[in-house]
């Protein structure tokens, strides 16, 4: 694909998963998908796994938003830096058990780095500024 083409796969992803649409955002990825959480070290695998990567955070944050601010691409690869927003207010699991809601607006910003298979997701690492968000809810 191009890499206007892999920018819009990434916007319309983003756009999917900050509307709620967590099954439309599924239909773009690869049956082997691979999701790497950077800062805490976990892998997802396949649908589900990366079912359970973007539930993880509208569980936590049902009212999470993404507004990407950079981006770049190339044939298959595309890579944001995005301003997440949302409100705490459901359980955030996190490596060491999970976070009870406190009800805080948090503002975080992530780096994602796609690769692109066919048209679909392949494999996305995660690099996410935990330490800030863990700041904003009082957990450091």
């Amino acid at each position: 694909m191009s890499a206007q083409s892999n920018k819009d796969l990434q916007n319309r992803v983003y756009g999917l998963f900050s509307t709620g649409k967590e099954d439309d955002v599924l239909k773009h990825a690869t049956a082997d998908v691979v999701v790497e959480m950077i800062p805490f070290g976990q892998v997802h695998r396949g649908h589900g796994g990366f079912r359970e990567f973007l539930g993880g955070f509208k569980t936590a944050f049902p009212d999470l938003r993404i507004e990407v601010t950079r981006q770049i691409a190339d044939d298959d690869r595309v890579t944001a830096e995005f301003v997440a927003y949302g409100t705490h207010s459901g359980p955030l699991m996190t490596p060491g058990g999970p976070v009870p809601a406190t009800g805080k607006p948090v503002t975080f910003t992530v780096c994602e780095v796609w690769d692109i298979r066919d048209g679909q997701i392949a494999g996305i690492r995660n690099y996410q500024d935990a330490a800030s968000l863990m700041r904003q809810l009082g957990l450091a």
